[in-house]
């Protein structure tokens, strides 16, 4: 980072472990060679400002594939740059097994896409909660994809659903995003509940000059700093320019202080990293 902004460490709360922005790919990481995209993932991060990284497992089955996740664990333990995080359907009948089996590979969380997993209706809070609660009983975090927008903007909502999760669970729960134009509902949800947190990632730079901004803005500067947390969405987002977007932030806003909390501080302390 410029010296405008120094701080002692970085960690991206929100990555993925391919290279390219490929869907097909990563939702079914376990079909391609795992030991040679973790090995890249690395090298990335090697080179990067970045000191350590929450990988997210975009395929709901590789936690089941043996040698899949052997191969991602080993290149997990052998470089110590990054924890793991697996996607998790909540309708899928041995939901609780794989949450298990991730909690026994060392994983720090799961995740929920509802875009993704065609979820979020008030019919399915009840089974999202027994989830949950699973997750709380292995001390993972939850994170809730609150991005907003393309084709399911309407039918199904990230931060509604976290909103929900937080009246019936106390373990963490993460709004990747930050709920993006529903900043100001995430910023709410995350006032009223102690165990709700928000990131940055890829709405930070998305929404540049605009005035979703200055909603992120607001929610940090009337919200404890301790509820945010910088991410890129790597590689659906660019590293230098979340990097640069989140430090034009700071800088312009007065927020300079909370630097640290922000890039690595908050984070430690929730992944307990």
């Amino acid at each position: 980072m410029t010296s405008t902004v120094t701080v002692e460490r970085i960690v991206d709360v929100h990555t993925h472990l391919y290279a390219e922005p490929d869907y097909s790919v990563e939702s079914n990481l376990a079909d391609f060679d795992v030991a040679e995209i973790a090995a890249d993932y690395v090298n990335r991060l090697e080179t990067s400002p970045v000191d350590h990284a929450i990988a997210i497992v975009m395929d709901e089955s590789l936690v089941l594939d043996e040698d899949a996740l052997s191969e991602l664990v080993a290149a997990r333990d052998a470089s110590g740059l990054f924890s793991l995080v697996f996607l998790v359907d909540p309708f899928a009948a041995d939901a609780e097994a794989r949450i298990e089996r991730a909690a026994e590979a060392g994983a720090v969380g799961i995740k929920l896409h509802p875009y993704q997993q065609n979820m979020g209706d008030a019919d399915d809070f009840p089974r999202v909660a027994k989830v949950l609660r699973t997750a709380e009983r292995h001390d993972l975090v939850t994170i809730i994809d609150a991005a907003y927008g393309e084709t399911q903007m309407y039918n199904y909502n990230g931060v509604r659903l976290g909103h929900a999760m937080a009246k019936v669970v106390d373990s963490p729960i993460l709004l990747a995003h930050g709920g993006a134009v529903k900043v100001l509902d995430a910023f709410s949800t995350a006032v009223t509940f102690d165990n709700v947190y928000l990131d940055t990632s890829f709405s930070i730079p998305y929404w540049e000059g605009s005035s979703v901004v200055q909603d992120y803005v607001f929610a940090m500067e009337k919200m404890s700093m301790d509820k945010w947390m910088w991410g890129t969405d790597i590689p659906y987002m660019g590293l230098e320019e979340s990097l640069e977007a989140a430090q034009s932030l700071l800088v312009e806003n007065e927020l300079t202080d909370h630097a640290d909390a922000l890039f690595h501080e908050n984070a430690t302390a929730l992944f307990d990293l």
